[in-house]
Protein backbone atom coordinates (compact mmCIF):
# COMPACT_ATOMS: atom_id res chain seq x y z
CA UNK A 1 0.00 0.00 0.00
CA UNK A 2 2.99 2.34 0.71
CA UNK A 3 4.53 1.39 -2.39
CA UNK A 4 1.21 2.45 -4.25
CA UNK A 5 1.09 5.47 -2.37
CA UNK A 6 4.63 6.30 -3.01
CA UNK A 7 4.33 6.01 -7.04
CA UNK A 8 0.93 8.11 -6.88
CA UNK A 9 3.03 10.85 -4.92
CA UNK A 10 5.49 11.08 -7.71
CA UNK A 11 3.25 12.59 -10.27
CA UNK A 12 2.61 15.73 -10.39
CA UNK A 13 -0.99 17.45 -9.43
CA UNK A 14 -2.28 19.80 -11.40
CA UNK A 15 -1.16 22.94 -10.07
CA UNK A 16 2.38 21.43 -10.76
CA UNK A 17 1.87 20.90 -13.99
CA UNK A 18 0.35 24.42 -14.64
CA UNK A 19 3.58 25.59 -12.57
CA UNK A 20 5.85 23.36 -15.12
CA UNK A 21 4.04 24.72 -18.01
CA UNK A 22 4.48 28.31 -17.14
CA UNK A 23 8.28 27.35 -16.50
CA UNK A 24 8.92 25.74 -19.59
CA UNK A 25 6.92 28.89 -21.59
CA UNK A 26 9.60 31.37 -19.69
CA UNK A 27 12.39 29.14 -20.84
CA UNK A 28 11.48 28.94 -24.41
CA UNK A 29 11.18 32.68 -24.67
CA UNK A 30 14.70 32.75 -23.55
CA UNK A 31 15.52 29.62 -25.95
CA UNK A 32 13.68 31.40 -28.81
CA UNK A 33 16.13 34.42 -29.04
CA UNK A 34 19.16 32.31 -28.38
CA UNK A 35 20.73 31.94 -32.37
CA UNK A 36 20.10 35.30 -33.29
CA UNK A 37 20.95 37.20 -30.26
CA UNK A 38 25.04 37.69 -30.61
CA UNK A 39 24.46 38.81 -34.15
CA UNK A 40 22.02 41.45 -32.64
CA UNK A 41 23.56 42.44 -29.93
CA UNK A 42 27.36 42.66 -31.36
CA UNK A 43 28.75 46.49 -31.85
CA UNK A 44 25.33 48.14 -30.42
CA UNK A 45 26.62 48.43 -26.95
CA UNK A 46 29.96 49.28 -27.45
CA UNK A 47 28.75 52.60 -28.17
CA UNK A 48 27.64 52.80 -24.29
CA UNK A 49 31.42 53.03 -23.38
CA UNK A 50 31.88 56.69 -24.81
CA UNK A 51 31.31 59.37 -22.63
CA UNK A 52 28.14 60.39 -21.48
CA UNK A 53 28.69 64.20 -22.77
CA UNK A 54 29.29 62.97 -25.91
CA UNK A 55 26.58 60.27 -26.31
CA UNK A 56 24.35 63.34 -25.18
CA UNK A 57 25.46 64.91 -28.27
CA UNK A 58 25.24 62.51 -30.41
CA UNK A 59 21.29 61.83 -29.50
CA UNK A 60 20.64 65.66 -29.80
CA UNK A 61 22.23 65.45 -33.63
CA UNK A 62 18.71 63.94 -34.37
CA UNK A 63 15.88 63.95 -32.16
CA UNK A 64 13.65 61.97 -34.58
CA UNK A 65 16.08 58.49 -34.07
CA UNK A 66 14.62 56.39 -31.65
CA UNK A 67 17.49 54.23 -31.93
CA UNK A 68 19.48 57.34 -30.48
CA UNK A 69 17.53 57.68 -27.45
CA UNK A 70 17.18 54.25 -26.88
CA UNK A 71 20.46 53.86 -26.58
CA UNK A 72 21.01 57.25 -24.79
CA UNK A 73 18.72 55.68 -22.19
CA UNK A 74 20.91 52.53 -22.07
CA UNK A 75 23.63 54.70 -21.05
CA UNK A 76 21.79 56.22 -18.28
CA UNK A 77 20.71 52.68 -17.37
CA UNK A 78 24.44 51.45 -16.76
CA UNK A 79 25.11 55.02 -14.43
CA UNK A 80 21.88 53.77 -12.92
CA UNK A 81 19.90 56.84 -13.86
CA UNK A 82 16.59 55.97 -13.76
CA UNK A 83 14.25 58.91 -14.70
CA UNK A 84 16.55 59.38 -17.67
CA UNK A 85 16.32 56.32 -18.73
CA UNK A 86 12.86 55.73 -18.36
CA UNK A 87 11.99 58.95 -20.31
CA UNK A 88 14.20 58.26 -22.88
CA UNK A 89 12.95 54.60 -23.59
CA UNK A 90 9.21 56.13 -23.66
CA UNK A 91 10.61 58.88 -25.88
CA UNK A 92 11.57 56.14 -28.07
CA UNK A 93 8.70 53.90 -28.71
CA UNK A 94 6.79 57.42 -29.16
CA UNK A 95 8.54 57.76 -32.01
CA UNK A 96 8.62 53.68 -33.21
CA UNK A 97 5.68 51.99 -31.54
CA UNK A 98 6.90 48.83 -32.94
CA UNK A 99 10.67 49.13 -30.96
CA UNK A 100 10.54 45.71 -29.42
CA UNK A 101 13.72 46.28 -28.34
CA UNK A 102 12.32 49.57 -26.22
CA UNK A 103 9.75 47.31 -25.14
CA UNK A 104 11.66 44.63 -23.34
CA UNK A 105 13.87 47.33 -21.92
CA UNK A 106 10.79 48.99 -20.47
CA UNK A 107 9.64 45.53 -18.83
CA UNK A 108 12.97 45.15 -17.14
CA UNK A 109 13.52 48.06 -15.99
CA UNK A 110 11.38 48.18 -12.75
CA UNK A 111 13.33 45.10 -11.96
CA UNK A 112 15.94 47.05 -12.19
CA UNK A 113 14.79 49.98 -10.10
CA UNK A 114 13.89 47.52 -7.37
CA UNK A 115 15.90 44.25 -7.33
CA UNK A 116 13.67 42.61 -4.80
CA UNK A 117 11.03 43.03 -6.79
CA UNK A 118 10.65 39.91 -8.07
CA UNK A 119 10.57 38.25 -4.98
CA UNK A 120 7.50 40.38 -3.86
CA UNK A 121 5.75 39.24 -7.12
CA UNK A 122 6.40 35.82 -6.47
CA UNK A 123 5.18 36.16 -2.91
CA UNK A 124 2.31 38.65 -4.14
CA UNK A 125 3.38 41.24 -2.06
CA UNK A 126 4.48 43.89 -4.16
CA UNK A 127 3.90 47.53 -2.43
CA UNK A 128 0.70 48.99 -3.62
CA UNK A 129 2.84 51.73 -4.90
CA UNK A 130 4.89 50.05 -7.37
CA UNK A 131 1.50 47.74 -8.26
CA UNK A 132 1.19 50.01 -11.32
CA UNK A 133 4.62 49.54 -12.49
CA UNK A 134 4.41 45.46 -12.66
CA UNK A 135 1.38 45.96 -14.85
CA UNK A 136 2.52 47.99 -16.86
CA UNK A 137 6.03 46.03 -16.96
CA UNK A 138 4.03 42.87 -17.87
CA UNK A 139 2.11 44.37 -21.03
CA UNK A 140 5.32 45.71 -22.16
CA UNK A 141 7.31 42.55 -22.00
CA UNK A 142 3.70 40.84 -23.98
CA UNK A 143 4.22 43.66 -26.45
CA UNK A 144 8.52 43.28 -26.86
CA UNK A 145 7.24 39.69 -27.86
CA UNK A 146 4.43 40.01 -29.74
CA UNK A 147 6.24 42.74 -32.41
CA UNK A 148 9.25 41.12 -32.50
CA UNK A 149 9.42 37.31 -31.19
CA UNK A 150 12.73 37.72 -32.14
CA UNK A 151 13.42 41.04 -30.02
CA UNK A 152 17.27 41.83 -28.99
CA UNK A 153 18.52 40.10 -25.70
CA UNK A 154 20.82 42.73 -25.54
CA UNK A 155 19.17 45.04 -22.09
CA UNK A 156 19.98 41.54 -20.12
CA UNK A 157 23.71 42.53 -20.08
CA UNK A 158 23.73 45.99 -19.35
CA UNK A 159 25.06 45.69 -15.61
CA UNK A 160 26.05 42.53 -15.25
CA UNK A 161 29.26 41.14 -13.37
CA UNK A 162 29.62 37.20 -13.19
CA UNK A 163 30.03 36.53 -9.85
CA UNK A 164 32.98 35.44 -7.91
CA UNK A 165 32.53 32.03 -6.46
CA UNK A 166 34.90 30.97 -3.93
CA UNK A 167 33.16 27.24 -3.26
CA UNK A 168 31.99 25.28 -5.54
CA UNK A 169 30.93 22.71 -3.18
CA UNK A 170 28.64 24.93 -1.29
CA UNK A 171 24.81 24.64 -1.31
CA UNK A 172 24.57 28.23 -2.48
CA UNK A 173 26.93 27.65 -5.54
CA UNK A 174 25.05 24.37 -6.61
CA UNK A 175 21.98 26.59 -6.48
CA UNK A 176 23.13 29.13 -8.28
CA UNK A 177 25.18 26.99 -11.37
CA UNK A 178 21.51 25.28 -11.70
CA UNK A 179 18.78 28.07 -11.63
CA UNK A 180 20.73 30.91 -12.06
CA UNK A 181 23.90 30.65 -14.34
CA UNK A 182 22.44 30.77 -17.31
CA UNK A 183 21.25 34.19 -17.04
CA UNK A 184 24.88 35.23 -16.80
CA UNK A 185 25.94 33.06 -19.75
CA UNK A 186 23.28 34.56 -21.86
CA UNK A 187 23.84 38.35 -20.69
CA UNK A 188 27.62 37.87 -21.24
CA UNK A 189 27.00 36.30 -25.11
CA UNK A 190 27.93 32.58 -23.81
CA UNK A 191 24.91 31.29 -25.88
CA UNK A 192 25.83 27.91 -26.28
CA UNK A 193 26.53 27.67 -22.69
CA UNK A 194 23.08 29.43 -21.68
CA UNK A 195 21.07 26.77 -24.18
CA UNK A 196 23.10 23.96 -22.23
CA UNK A 197 21.74 24.85 -18.81
CA UNK A 198 18.55 25.77 -19.91
CA UNK A 199 17.73 22.57 -21.25
CA UNK A 200 19.28 20.73 -18.58
CA UNK A 201 16.83 22.91 -15.92
CA UNK A 202 14.05 22.37 -18.35
CA UNK A 203 14.53 18.55 -18.37
CA UNK A 204 14.81 18.74 -14.52
CA UNK A 205 12.09 20.53 -13.72
CA UNK A 206 9.99 17.82 -15.80
CA UNK A 207 11.07 14.74 -13.85
CA UNK A 208 11.53 16.19 -10.67
CA UNK A 209 9.31 19.24 -10.29
CA UNK A 210 9.06 18.93 -6.47
CA UNK A 211 12.51 18.01 -5.35
CA UNK A 212 13.82 20.81 -7.67
CA UNK A 213 11.80 23.24 -6.14
CA UNK A 214 12.17 21.81 -2.25
CA UNK A 215 16.27 22.18 -3.05
CA UNK A 216 16.19 26.03 -4.16
CA UNK A 217 13.76 26.96 -1.04
CA UNK A 218 16.06 25.18 1.61
CA UNK A 219 18.81 27.24 0.06
CA UNK A 220 16.78 30.52 0.06
CA UNK A 221 16.62 30.30 4.04
CA UNK A 222 20.41 29.87 4.39
CA UNK A 223 20.48 32.54 2.54
CA UNK A 224 20.12 34.86 -0.35
CA UNK A 225 20.31 32.58 -3.43
CA UNK A 226 19.91 35.87 -6.48
CA UNK A 227 23.82 36.32 -5.39
CA UNK A 228 27.17 34.50 -5.19
CA UNK A 229 30.40 36.58 -4.12
CA UNK A 230 28.48 39.71 -3.75
CA UNK A 231 27.51 40.24 -7.12
CA UNK A 232 24.37 40.74 -8.25
CA UNK A 233 22.81 38.94 -11.19
CA UNK A 234 20.94 40.07 -14.33
CA UNK A 235 17.30 41.32 -13.97
CA UNK A 236 15.85 38.41 -16.31
CA UNK A 237 17.83 35.87 -13.25
CA UNK A 238 16.11 36.56 -10.18
CA UNK A 239 13.69 34.64 -8.91
CA UNK A 240 14.39 32.22 -11.70
CA UNK A 241 14.15 28.75 -9.46
CA UNK A 242 11.62 26.98 -9.28
CA UNK A 243 10.00 28.56 -5.89
CA UNK A 244 9.02 31.77 -7.98
CA UNK A 245 6.43 29.64 -9.98
CA UNK A 246 4.44 28.37 -6.69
Amino acid sequence: MGARVAVVDRWPHAQQVADIGDCMRRIALVLVGLSIALTQAQGQLAILKRDLKDLEAWASADTNDSQRKYLLALAHWKRHEWRQTDSLLRAAIALEPRFAAAYLALALLPQARRPQLVDEEARDRVPESWRPAVKEAAEFYARAFRTDPMVSLEVMGIDVEEPEIVDYTAPETQVYLRYYAWAIDLALGRYQSAQQRLTKLAQREVKFPRPARAEAEEAAERGDPHSVGRQRLPVHARGAAPSRWE
